[in-house]
């Protein structure tokens, strides 16, 4: 997919379905993470950030030492919020 930009995930309103997705996602994420970096600390996870697609849709990614976990969102799932 070809980003148009990313942005902080704090100026995207998602759609619910979407929303429940990325926390199960963000559980597993957790435990995957524990196993693979026992020594990991709260400032080794980056911000969330969501990457806009020229074609409408997107994906929301968090990016933890080397491992980039990430979720599509289709078009008409997001939006801009009024933080934007």
């Amino acid at each position: 997919m070809n980003i148009k930009k990313t942005h902080d995930l704090n100026f995207i309103t998602i759609s619910i379905a979407i929303k429940i997705g990325w926390h199960n996602n963000v559980e597993k994420m957790v435990k995957i993470l524990g196993e693979k970096f026992p020594d990991l600390d709260t400032s080794d996870i980056l911000d969330e950030k969501f990457n806009e697609f020229l074609d409408g849709s997107g994906e929301i990614f968090v990016i933890v030492r080397d491992v980039k976990f990430s979720m599509p969102v289709p078009k008409g799932q997001w939006a801009f919020n009024n933080l934007n």
